[in-house]
Formats: C-alpha cells, sequence, structure tokens
C-alpha cells in the first residue's frame, strides 16, 4: 500500500512545542490509496505569523476548518470529499458554537462525526481541534 505524506515537519518547528520539548516527525496529510488523514487542525493559522483568537472557539473552528480546506485541496480534494470528522472541545460550553462552524463549512456533506468534551489540548489557548478524513475523488467506489 503506497502512503503519500503531504506538509511534513518535526514539532521542533512549531513554536509552541518548544516548552515541551518535542521532536516528533509528522505530517499534515496521510494519502493512503486515495483516503486521506489530516491532522489535528485548531485555530493556529498554517502561515505560523497570524494570532489564534484567544478565547473565541467559534473562531478558532473557523480557522481549523480554513487550514482544512487548504491542506485537502493540496492533496487533491474538497470539503465535499470528507467522509469524517473527530471534533475535541475543552469546555462544554463551546460544543455548539464550534459544531455550528463546522457544520457551516461542512454543508450538505453528511459525514460521520464524533465529538468529544476533553480536559485539555497541546497548549492552553486551544479550545478545540478537529480531526478529518476524507476519500479523493477518483477513489470513491
Amino acid at each position: 500500500m503506497a502512503h503519500n505524506r503531504l506538509r511534513k515537519f518535526n514539532q521542533r518547528q512549531m513554536g509552541y512545542y518548544t516548552k515541551q520539548g518535542l521532536a516528533n516527525d509528522m505530517c499534515q496529510v496521510v494519502n493512503a490509496n486515495g483516503q486521506l488523514f489530516i491532522r489535528g487542525q485548531t485555530g493556529h493559522a498554517m502561515d505560523g505569523k497570524s494570532g489564534i483568537a484567544l478565547g473565541d472557539a467559534a473562531a478558532q473552528a473557523d480557522q481549523a476548518m480554513e487550514n482544512v480546506k487548504v491542506l485537502l485541496a493540496e492533496a487533491g480534494a474538497s470539503l465535499q470529499d470528507v467522509t469524517g470528522i473527530q471534533v475535541w472541545v475543552v469546555d462544554r460550553d463551546y460544543r455548539e458554537p464550534v459544531l455550528r462552524v463546522i457544520a457551516r463549512h461542512l454543508q450538505g456533506v453528511p459525514v460521520t462525526a464524533t465529538d468529544v468534551i476533553i480536559k485539555g489540548l497541546a497548549v492552553p489557548e486551544l479550545l478545540m481541534e478537529v480531526d478529518v478524513d476524507a476519500v479523493l475523488p477518483d477513489a470513491r467506489l
């Protein structure tokens, strides 16, 4: 089985991991024979320069989905090709606004979905994260 890994990086390259001393090799997308696995996206912009919307889970969800759109396009897919999402929020009150934003981005695209309330994410300013799975258009049955 062939795997193509897009946007490879090491955690040392990401400023918010500096204090944690992590140095794992990762990538943003894995394409495994047409199945796309998108790394968890947060409110951090992909350019690494834009700030995060502190305290605003909905704005973080919007940025996360914009990141997903970019990554899908780089892999040859679009939001229409999304098959599943996994959403994490750090407070029950963030669940509804985050899911509304994600639903707006995925309007008309029925997906499998899991959402979980957790104690925290990699750094305190992150209020949500979304993992996305998709299938390339030419890989459909």
